[in-house]
């Protein structure tokens, strides 16, 4: 849809997009998008259990972007992140329940509260997870909103074979393994055709 390339422009823009030279740098132009998606939680929503979205690998395969399509306040649920938990050592942990419940006593934990249009990118090795919506719904009164997240990724093209998780995009779509540099080839040609008009 026209929302979606409209909001791939805006972050990928060469003068004013935020994530450009971030993914370039991460996964080159040769990464593959891996996900596009819509990410909401209701009002009642439970929390997920923490965890990484793969197993580990020793060069990171995956990088995850989430953007605020409204403002994220802690009772909407947002994404709590244990901060390092992208290592050998705690994907190990997380098998063994009693090693992980250790290892999140120490943790340095995040919890992504957000403005509209904010972001983060992480790893997908990292241990992470959606908490509770905690809105309610008065009879009838809207008082409670979604929490609604743009999610995109690109897969690390350094790393070959199953990446352990299939990720969310239609066969269809991952069949024609859309690349960062076709992302931003359109982002430029669409730049060029906007400051032609």
């Amino acid at each position: 849809p026209e929302s979606v390339s409209k909001a791939l422009e805006e972050l990928f823009n060469s003068s004013t997009g935020k994530l450009r030279s971030l993914y370039e740098s991460l996964v080159t132009d040769q990464g593959i998008m891996y996900e596009l998606a819509g990410v909401v939680t209701s009002p009642g929503s439970d929390r997920q259990c923490i965890h990484p979205d793969l197993p580990f690998q020793s060069t990171a395969p995956l990088f995850v972007t989430f953007v605020a399509l409204q403002d994220v306040t802690t009772t909407m649920g947002p994404t709590t992140f244990v901060l390092g938990s992208n290592t050998e050592a705690a994907r190990d942990a997380y098998d063994h329940i009693e090693a992980l419940d250790e290892l999140l006593v120490r943790a340095e934990i995040r919890e992504s509260t957000m403005r509209v249009g904010d972001l983060v990118v992480f790893d997908a090795r990292t241990m992470h997870c959606g908490n509770a919506n905690l809105g309610t719904l008065d009879e009838g009164k809207k008082n409670a909103l979604d929490r609604a997240l743009f999610n995109f990724s690109f897969r690390n093209p350094a790393v070959v074979g199953s990446l352990g998780y299939k990720g969310s995009m239609r066969p269809v779509y991952t069949q024609q393994q859309i690349r960062l540099g076709d992302v931003l080839d359109k982002v430029d040609r669409s730049s060029k055709i906007a400051n032609d008009e």
